[in-house]
């Protein structure tokens, strides 16, 4: 009979130590009342004579993009600004009957 409540007492140990643990993982994705920037914030771009793309990413601006090509990044990802340069690849063979347009994307940071 002792042997049984022993048992009892530690499951309920146990269930109390998982439901701390649960409690200690998620409190601090709460985050409090600090908000977090929203990506609403597109780059000024301009287009360069070689039809490049160029702007500026920074930790309120997050999207660069000018007729249909550009680059998004997280929130957190960038502390100091990025410029971002986005140029167009002539030099990509055709995939069978298939014209393929690429482009190379540039970021200058210094993080």
């Amino acid at each position: 009979m002792k042997t049984h409540s022993v048992f009892n007492n530690a499951k309920k140990i146990l269930n109390l130590l998982l439901v701390f643990a649960l409690l200690v993982l998620a409190v601090p994705s709460c985050n409090g009342s600090k908000t977090q920037p929203t990506a609403t914030q597109i780059a000024k771009t301009k287009v360069t004579g070689e039809n490049s793309i160029v702007g500026t990413l920074s930790n309120t601006t997050f999207e660069v993009s000018e007729n249909g090509v550009g680059i998004e990044v997280s929130p957190v990802a960038l502390n100091n600004p990025a410029t971002v340069t986005i140029t167009p690849r002539d030099d990509l063979p055709p995939l069978e009957e298939i014209s393929i347009t690429g482009y190379d994307f540039d970021i200058d940071t210094d993080e």
